[in-house]
């Protein structure tokens, strides 16, 4: 696509929006941003327009959208605007590896990254972790990309294509936003629609029940650590959790050496709020999980945390049905205290599956219940996104590291 004079309008003023907008100015085009927070929209802005550029944060309902449909006007996504930029500018040759999935995105690209630079690769880091990938596309020359894409991204992709898709997990979350899982799902297996027979699509776990919609022409190869190794491609490393192991696979991929894996995997530093340890309070350890937006997150650190459990869980609604978060709770969570927008949900369906929950007016009056508490752990890890109150999951658990040092400082 030649962008050349093209009027573009693009909705969304973030971190997307913002690149797009600077990745066509780049090209000759003439882009302007729409700030899809406004309460006022005019439709008339889309006269004169050739294309339209969408953030993942905008709504494929959102009436400027809907509007552009109707005209059959060309919509895109920043993620599709950016791959078009890759594959016609002077990074045509350079594969593409995409990951997606509900939970693990971005440790994974970290990881990957670490991988490919010490493989002496130029890396491309993009997508939803935090630098648009037009931007990117148009500005920087490497040897691989790798992408974080959401399901929001994946909705409003046409040609979009890696060499390597990773799907890393599925469960639920953003129903708030998909009409229903089924939306959900099929938005995440978006991310292989146009592979062909020469590229790769890498499979954590993932419910039969959601497979049996997967339609793809790469060569599938499953990871989750419940495969059985007669389902793995020969030689590949057994060890290790699914990260690892797709580390090995990508390094099978690239030809990389398992020396290079190895070193990886000992050297990598995990993310800030994602199980990390903030202080030892007194008997306690306080960890902060703030990252854990759904519920599959906050099982699976439930999971990584011995000895009694405080539980802190709440937040902003995203439309989860958290009956199966309390079926699923182990037995060493000895208390559950709930803030934010959702307590009377949280409290509604832990009643109706037996549990007790404390409903708290703020995140830092449940830490202050928690901590009059004996138990070895209290876990920040929400099960629910972070808007009611904060800017984002790392402004929550910036809170949660202040409050904890201040009760430390008082010990």
């Amino acid at each position: 696509m030649n962008f050349k004079d093209k009027r573009v309008l693009i909705i969304g003023a973030g971190i997307s929006g913002k690149g797009a907008y600077n990745a066509l100015i780049h090209l000759g085009a003439c882009p302007i941003i729409f700030d899809d927070s406004c309460d006022v929209v005019d439709c008339k802005i889309l006269d004169n327009v050739d294309i339209v550029v969408i953030s993942p944060s905008v709504k494929l309902t959102h009436l400027l959208v809907q509007t552009a449909k109707r005209k059959g006007m060309y919509i895109c996504g920043e993620i599709e605007l950016g791959f078009a930029i890759h594959t016609m500018g002077h990074n045509s040759q350079s594969p593409t590896i995409a990951i997606t999935g509900t939970n693990g995105k971005t440790t994974l690209c970290r990881m990957l990254n670490q991988l490919l630079q010490l493989s002496g690769r130029t890396v491309c880091l993009a997508g939803n972790i935090g630098v648009s990938f037009s931007s990117a596309a148009s500005l920087m020359d490497y040897d691989v990309s790798i992408l974080e894409v959401s399901s929001f991204q994946l909705q409003s992709i046409d040609f979009f294509a890696p060499k390597i898709s990773i799907i890393t997990n599925i469960s639920p979350d953003h129903l708030d936003i998909h009409d229903n899982m089924q939306e959900y799902v099929n938005a995440k297996f978006a991310i292989t629609k146009n592979q062909t027979k020469d590229d790769y699509l890498l499979l954590g776990d993932i419910d039969q029940k959601y497979l049996q919609g997967l339609k793809t022409k790469a060569k599938v190869i499953h990871l989750g650590v419940s495969t059985q190794e007669t389902e793995l491609m020969p030689q590949l490393h057994l060890s290790g959790e699914f990260n690892h192991r797709v580390l090995y696979q990508v390094a099978k991929i690239f030809k990389i050496s398992d020396d290079l894996v190895r070193q990886t995997i000992d050297s990598y530093v995990s993310d800030s709020h994602r199980l990390e340890f903030v202080a030892r309070v007194g008997n306690t350890d306080y960890i902060n999980d703030s990252k854990a937006t759904n519920i599959g997150a906050t099982l699976y650190a439930l999971s990584q945390v011995k000895g009694s459990i405080a539980l802190l869980l709440g937040g902003s609604d995203k439309g989860l049905d958290y009956n199966e978060l309390f079926v699923k709770i182990p037995t060493n969570v000895h208390y559950i205290f709930a803030f934010g927008n959702i307590t009377n949900t949280l409290h509604k369906v832990a009643l109706q599956n037996n549990k007790e929950v404390t409903l708290c007016d703020s995140m830092q009056d449940a830490i202050l219940q928690a901590s009059k508490t004996t138990v070895d752990t209290v876990l920040l890890s929400p099960a629910s996104a972070s808007f009611d109150s904060f800017k984002d999951y790392k402004d929550r658990g910036d809170t949660f590291k202040s409050i904890v040092n201040q009760l430390l400082s008082k010990y």
